[in-house]
């Protein structure tokens, strides 16, 4: 079945520069941890970038959510918690949960406007390089890994400059998954859409060694379908863990976004909020001593590498020696329960 889709496919036809220089990040590229993925695609300041360079700032590996609505869908996805003071619907998640949770909403598309092939679709992505959807080669990883749980099967997709949205290269589907699953996607398993004439079709490692963006779609099928997509982990193949697992904290209404299709409009009074920390509540780093300003007692730390390997923990004290650790970027985890904090520190 052939699908046309308009805005995305138009988008993705508009000529792209190359990353020059740049080498794929070898290691865990999201780790839950910080709302930025991590793809050595540009300076970020959690990847071989020195500190003026960390200061440029950069719109590499941020999330993004896109739909149907531009096709005359109405399907949508909803976000825990609200946008934080940045307008970002991601950032909440990462520093509350450790990971994405989103609640998929397809809806019919015959009750919205769709005419000649019907479909519908959501889905959640991430530049590899920038905004502009400039490119990188990324075959050199042979794959990737991400670690998940989804009520219906996901679509891992690669965007290039290559080829138009609507028939971009996907892997077979990450299967339906309660627990945390970790999976691996090759390069090799990629092609496009069977209903894609074959005279059209191109070689998938062209579209991969141009690389623009990484999507994980969920397809309706024309069909009204709800149920929640959660992405731990993203990385080159065998960066993954897989020893993760869903937060106690995630709440149970997924009603803000952003999307016109929302109920409210992307505005629904009433939705759970992010729960922050006290402004008080952080961890103070004096040279390799760690200590923690606002806690009182119960609660515990961990000390977080950027490949998501938990290198150190305990019940917070007054004070934590760090002298054991490499210099580096770590994220600090409190939690306790009055408090839930997620904060960067940098070892030197």
């Amino acid at each position: 079945m052939k699908k046309i889709i308009t805005a995305i496919a138009a988008g993705s036809l508009a000529v792209a520069a190359n990353a020059e220089n740049k080498v794929v990040n070898p290691n865990l590229w999201f780790s839950g941890t910080e709302e930025q993925i991590d793809t050595g695609g540009d300076f970020v300041n959690v990847y071989g970038a020195t500190e003026a360079e960390s200061k440029k700032g950069s719109t590499m590996g941020f999330w993004f959510d896109y739909d149907d609505a531009n096709d005359h869908g109405g399907s949508y996805i909803g976000f825990p918690f609200e946008e934080d003071t940045y307008h970002s619907l991601f950032n909440p998640m990462t520093q509350q949960l450790g990971y994405i949770s989103v609640q998929y909403n397809l809806k019919d598309p015959t009750l919205t406007g769709q005419s000649g092939d019907l479909y519908n679709f959501v889905g959640l992505g991430f530049n590899l390089v920038n905004a502009d959807k400039d490119w990188m080669d990324i075959s050199s990883i042979g794959g990737l890994c991400v670690t998940y749980t989804s009520d219906d099967p996901v679509l891992v997709e690669i965007a290039s400059p290559e080829v138009p949205d609507a028939k971009a290269c996907g892997s077979a589907l990450l299967a339906q998954s309660s627990p945390a699953t970790p999976a691996t996607v090759l390069w090799s398993s990629f092609e496009q859409p069977s209903w894609v004439a074959q005279a059209e079709k191109i070689d998938c490692s062209i579209a991969i060694a141009k690389a623009s963006q990484v999507k994980f779609k969920v397809d309706g099928g024309a069909a009204d379908m709800t149920g929640k997509l959660r992405i731990f982990e993203v990385g080159p193949q065998g960066t993954c863990s897989g020893n993760k697992s869903v937060s106690s904290n995630e709440p149970t209404s997924f009603a803000y976004g952003d999307s016109p299709n929302l109920p409210g409009g992307g505005t629904t009074p009433g939705a759970i909020k992010a729960a922050k920390a006290p402004a008080s509540v952080k961890a103070v780093l004096s040279g390799r001593t760690l200590s923690f300003n606002g806690i009182t007692s119960g609660a515990t730390y961990e000390i977080v590498s950027l490949q998501g390997q938990v290198v150190k923990s305990g019940v917070v004290a007054s004070s934590v020696s760090l002298s054991s650790l490499n210099a580096g970027i770590y994220m600090v985890r409190v939690s306790g329960k009055s408090v839930n904090m997620n904060q960067k520190i940098i070892l030197k």
